[in-house]
């Protein structure tokens, strides 16, 4: 059964470059499976993707997320003064809607939703500037001499790079994980690394033979399963490292739980992440 799924989804795969991915990572007997399928309207998979989705949840002890609307809402959505803008730029970005409808598929089958990803404030976007830019001025405050300068245009020059990436979705943004990422540096890079160390770190409070399921577009579940798949790289070890500096991030694994009695949900878990 299973590899006769495995062939559906590669036969899609030839003919939508979004089609549905499932991929199972073993780590000590717990299975790892990642759904690779993005929440952008117009990258949808041309094949209804649902009763997969839900399938793969009802499996599933627990269900790690990407976002999770009802954190946003007490973290982006509820600031004063960019909490509106947020909460058009995630409905244009297709993320309540989509995520959306894995919590209510969770709350159906009653599972616990998890969330590891960094990216859900407005100090995410602080560092997202910051690390690709600040590094390259911070010599010339130091020391404005030569060598400032021309560290300074380095940083500048990868900063740029990486967000003409971005904007391009090639290189480290690119749908499959290229290998000079070991060594990029970018708080995109933090957030699946810091994901997939919260996904190891769950895997090892379950039971042998018990599913734990990842549900995130392709760019992101391509470089968390290498992250998985790595835990022992050395660059990866040192970035792991480096990460660990950026003060004020939700470094931890959120498990939240649907109350039935109070019809919302509530955070029973809060693991911090081991970096």
């Amino acid at each position: 059964m299973s590899e006769t799924l495995d062939l559906l989804i590669q036969n899609d795969k030839l003919e939508d470059s979004n089609a549905l991915k499932i991929e199972v990572v073993d780590l000590n007997g717990v299975n790892v499976r990642l759904i690779s399928c993005d929440h952008q309207p117009e990258k949808m998979p041309k094949k209804y993707p649902w009763g997969q989705i839900e399938d793969e949840i009802k499996d599933s002890s627990l269900v790690f997320v990407e976002y999770f609307p009802h954190e946003l809402e007490q973290t982006v959505y509820n600031n004063p003064i960019w909490g509106k803008l947020a909460r058009v730029s995630a409905k244009v970005q297709g993320i309540d809607q989509f995520f959306g409808r894995v919590s209510d598929i969770c709350v159906e089958h009653d599972r616990e939703i998890a969330v590891a990803d960094i990216a859900n404030g407005a100090k995410y976007s602080a560092y997202y500037s910051g690390l690709r830019n600040i590094p390259g001025l911070l010599p010339v405050i130091i020391s404005p001499g030569e060598m400032g300068t021309v560290l300074t245009v380095a940083g500048l020059v990868y900063g740029q790079g990486m967000n003409v990436q971005e904007f391009m979705r090639i290189g480290a943004f690119d749908l499959e994980r290229k290998g000079f990422e070991r060594f990029v540096v970018d708080i995109e890079d933090a957030r699946r690394l810091l994901t997939a160390r919260g996904i190891q770190q769950e895997a090892e409070r379950r039971i042998k033979g018990s599913n734990i399921s990842y549900i995130a577009p392709r760019a992101h579940v391509s470089r968390v399963k290498w992250y998985l798949e790595n835990p022992d790289d050395i660059p990866t070890k040192v970035k792991s490292k480096v990460y660990s500096f950026t003060v004020g991030l939700p470094k931890s694994t959120r498990i939240y739980k649907y109350s039935h009695v109070f019809h919302s949900w509530h955070l029973v878990s809060d693991i911090p992440t081991k970096t």
